[in-house]
């Protein structure tokens, strides 16, 4: 059955303590979270938001990171229930980032740089052979021991000339468990493209790092993995500079930087007024038959 609503929920006082955070290795340093007042959990998984708002009155969301291969995705259906049920839904950094771009039409909110560059793709120039050359140039750049596919290079362009990111794997990266508070275990390719931008390297460093990090499958990013990849074209390289760069801690996390910033922009906005949201949930057989059971479920804090 198709419902649809219009939610006109005036001047509802929405207190910081009433914030809903799902949130793993993007918050997972030592005080990294304490600056706040809010409900923590762990990564989201499918139903993790529905849970928070039917078992514990969630009447605010923020997602940062979720799960993806070992428990199914955050599912769009469930924000549009939770939309639908009136609670306010944020997304940034992550998992929070990437459904952000694809729900904001329904009412969802993004935050943060990496929220935009997902969403700028929706609208981004996309034509081939309008990039071709720019796309030429880049290829110049790179050491002629590295084989890049058109889909790396057609990559590169969107992430480094228009900071576009089109694909899931630009913000995944491998991480611990809640025993070790989701310690992120490798780096996300988000990250190092941020990072890249201000690192004082050459261009042709630039590209050639960043070429060598989207040919590793996401749980292989790490510092050591990158430089031993890095090495078959040290040739090309300063492999010195770059290992020291990568090894002691240069780059910075954007992620970590939007979740602060969404943070931020929440709580320090004690009152705020739901403007009208439209949207529409439509239930469907697997939904009729999983919701009342994964509701059920308590998510790990």
């Amino acid at each position: 059955m198709s419902r649809g609503i219009d939610l006109a929920l005036e001047h509802v006082n929405l207190l910081a303590d009433d914030l809903h955070v799902f949130v793993g290795p993007t918050l997972s340093g030592p005080g990294a979270r304490d600056r706040w007042p809010v409900v923590w959990h762990g990564p989201a998984e499918r139903f993790s938001l529905a849970r928070a708002v039917r078992a514990e009155g969630a009447r605010q969301i923020l997602l940062i990171d979720g799960l993806f291969e070992s428990r199914p995705s955050v599912w769009h259906r469930e924000i549009l229930w939770c939309l639908e049920q009136g609670c306010m839904i944020y997304g940034c950094s992550s998992m929070g980032a990437l459904r952000a771009a694809e729900s904001s039409r329904h009412g969802m909110i993004g935050i943060g740089k990496i929220y935009e560059s997902y969403a700028r793709a929706a609208t981004r120039d996309s034509p081939f052979e309008g990039r071709r050359a720019v796309i030429n140039r880049m290829r110049a750049l790179l050491p002629d021991t590295l084989v890049v596919s058109d889909m790396i290079l057609a990559w590169l362009y969107d992430a480094v000339e228009l900071r576009v990111f089109d694909d899931d794997d630009d913000v995944a990266l491998i991480h611990g468990t809640t025993e070790v508070n989701y310690m992120a275990c490798g780096f996300a390719l988000c990250d190092l493209v941020f990072s890249l931008q201000d690192s004082g390297f050459p261009q042709s460093t630039k590209l050639t790092i960043l070429a060598v990090a989207k040919q590793l499958y996401f749980k292989h990013r790490s510092p050591a993995r990158l430089l031993d990849a890095l090495s078959e074209h040290e040739a090309s390289l300063d492999l010195s500079s770059v290992g020291s760069w990568l090894l002691d801690g240069a780059a910075v996390s954007q992620k970590t930087i939007d979740a602060e910033t969404a943070l931020d922009t929440i709580t320090l906005q004690p009152k705020r007024s739901l403007v009208p949201i439209a949207c529409c949930f439509e239930e469907n057989r697997y939904w009729r038959r999983a919701f009342p059971y994964a509701i059920s479920r308590i998510d790990p804090r």
